[in-house]
Parts: C-alpha cells; sequence; structure tokens
C-alpha cells in the first residue's frame, strides 16, 4: 500500500462512457481529491474484460488503506470524498466505512438506500432498501483483495459483498448523509439484466454457497 494514502476511489470503465457520464463523475472524484491522501484509478478496456476482471485488477492496482468503487454512470455528493476520510481518520482500524444513499430509476426521484455492516443480508423493507457493505462502501484495502469478484460483468457485485461481509468485524458509519447516487436506466445501465434473470441468478449462487459450506463444491 502507498505511504500516506488513505482512500483509492476505483471505477472500471467502457469506451461508451467515454463521451457520456463518465468524464463528470471522474473528474468530480479528481477535484475531490485534490491535495489530499486520495487516489482515483480508472480502467477501461475495449470490453474484452469483464466488469469483474476489472475490479479485481483495480483492487490490486490499490495503494490506499481503504478502497472504494464508484460506477462510471453513477453520482456522488459534493462532500464525498471529505465524508470518508473524515471517517477514515477518526478510526482506521475498522474494516469499512457504510454511509447513505439513494437509487434513482429512469430519472425519477432517489429512493433512499442504507448500508451497514449490522444487516444480515439484502432487503427491500417500507421505505427504504437495506444493503449489506459492498463494492460502493469503503473497504479495508487488504480485505477487499481477499475475495475476488467473479470474471463476469453481470452481478459480480452481488456474489462478492456477502463473501466480504464474512470477513468484516467493525464499521465506522456516516449518519445522516447521502453520499452515492445510484442511477439505473432501462436505455442506459450496460450491465444490468432482467430482473427474473437476476433472481434465477441469485438462486444458484446461494446453492453453491450451501454446496461449499457442506463441502461439496470447491
Amino acid at each position: 500500500l502507498g505511504k500516506g494514502i488513505l482512500l483509492t476511489v476505483v471505477m472500471p470503465s467502457v469506451p461508451s462512457r467515454l463521451t457520456t457520464t463518465m468524464p463528470a463523475i471522474y473528474g468530480k472524484l479528481v477535484r475531490q481529491a485534490e491535495g489530499k491522501p486520495v487516489e482515483v484509478l480508472c480502467l477501461i478496456d475495449n470490453k474484452v474484460s469483464s466488469v469483474g476482471h476489472k475490479r479485481n485488477c483495480l483492487n490490486a492496482m490499490a495503494r490506499g488503506l481503504f478502497v472504494s468503487s464508484v460506477d462510471d454512470d453513477d453520482d456522488v455528493s459534493d462532500d464525498y470524498v471529505d465524508s470518508l476520510l473524515e471517517a477514515i481518520q477518526r478510526d482506521p482500524s475498522v474494516d469499512c466505512v457504510t454511509f447513505d444513499g439513494e437509487v434513482s430509476i429512469n430519472g425519477k426521484p432517489g429512493f433512499p438506500t442504507k448500508y451497514n455492516l449490522d444487516y444480515a443480508a439484502d432487503a427491500d423493507v417500507p421505505g427504504k432498501y437495506q444493503r449489506i457493505p459492498n463494492h460502493i462502501c469503503a473497504v479495508k484495502t487488504e480485505i477487499a483483495r481477499m475475495v475476488k469478484y467473479p470474471d463476469v460483468s453481470r452481478w459480480e457485485d452481488r456474489q462478492w459483498a456477502p463473501e466480504v461481509k464474512k470477513l468484516m468485524k467493525r464499521q465506522t458509519k456516516i449518519l445522516d448523509k447521502r453520499l452515492y447516487k445510484y442511477n439505473y436506466r432501462d436505455d442506459g445501465t450496460e450491465t444490468q439484466g432482467d430482473k427474473r434473470d437476476m433472481k434465477a441468478q441469485e438462486r444458484q449462487w446461494a446453492s453453491r454457497r450451501a454446496a461449499r459450506r457442506n463441502g461439496l463444491l470447491k
């Protein structure tokens, strides 16, 4: 890890985003990181590599004590970097920094999302989404590297997060701040599939995890 670097923000991207959403969010992060112990990494290829592979490469490159990920079509608050840095500096011994966010679907107003290590699993409850810490949160880099993203371009984060959660014990929670805005659009989100396909995939992952626990699958 790089001497004195507290946070690495990573962003996998694709060429089509170079002329749409990526420059704005990447530029915003670079401006927020200027003069601070923060590095911002972006990895772009011609869509030969999967998103999971690029996330693994970015985690391997990261020199910060913590690593967080921002998708190239999403947005962050104006105090995103400062808020994460403050939390890390307050207690750098924690395993992750969690916070609030929001999800906007097809341009509609954002729906509250809360990330928390205390949640047993992701859940949609009245008035909010509850999510376990995932790639969006700031995770201790040495822990993030212990679990590899699958070499796929859909739902790789959903497979990664439950395994990383098993390795984390302590968190710092940033309360009452929406630091991250997840933008989903039917016509613009390249790696999301049909929700029915997602449910089927989640059942398959659950079966594979159960098989591993029972020693039936390596």
